[in-house]
């Protein structure tokens, strides 16, 4: 008798599992859609460079919207070599460290040292201090809200979501 129980479980979890509905023809929920605005393909996000810390402007407010749709806000001024980072646990302020022409890092950035690189438009948190200044994650990008993303083959809109500006001649 056990084994005719045990023998049905696979067929009772597969069964539940199943739905009338084909996968391809199945909406797309909320959080899958946001996911996929939140990730963008790597061919189209800013890429660092080995001297971004020196070439790019990179003075401005950055901001990285999480996937449970909370968001952080990464301040940098370049000539003072300051930042404030306002995240949903609170919020930091001080100087960062130059570590060489592609990286900066900031002490106390979500009760840790944050290592980022730098790209126009964008900064990118490393994954430790030992990463290369080439290290992209969409998931650890913080976007600068204000930056004009030129035209051109792989080139998506900034995937942070800002207030509407009024329309020149409306």
């Amino acid at each position: 008798m056990h084994r005719f129980a045990l023998a049905l479980v696979p067929l009772a979890l597969i069964t539940a599992c199943g739905s009338d509905e084909p996968a391809a023809d199945a909406p797309m929920g909320a959080e899958q859609s946001g996911l996929v605005a939140q990730n963008p393909d790597l061919a189209q996000m800013p890429y660092p460079s080995a001297d971004g810390v020196d070439t790019v402007d990179y003075s401005g407010s950055y901001t990285l919207i999480d996937l449970d749709g909370s968001r952080s806000n990464l301040t940098l001024d370049k000539d003072a070599g300051t930042y404030e980072y306002v995240s949903p646990d609170g919020t930091t302020a001080g100087k960062y460290r130059r570590l060489d022409s592609g990286r900066i890092s900031i002490e106390n950035f979500d009760g840790s040292i944050g290592y980022f690189s730098i790209a126009p438009g964008a900064v990118y948190r490393l994954s430790g201090a030992g990463s290369p200044f080439d290290e992209i994650d969409p998931g650890r990008m913080y976007r600068r809200s204000d930056y004009a993303v030129e035209a051109g083959p792989g080139v998506a809109t900034s995937p942070v979501d800002t207030p509407a500006s009024p329309v020149p001649g409306r």
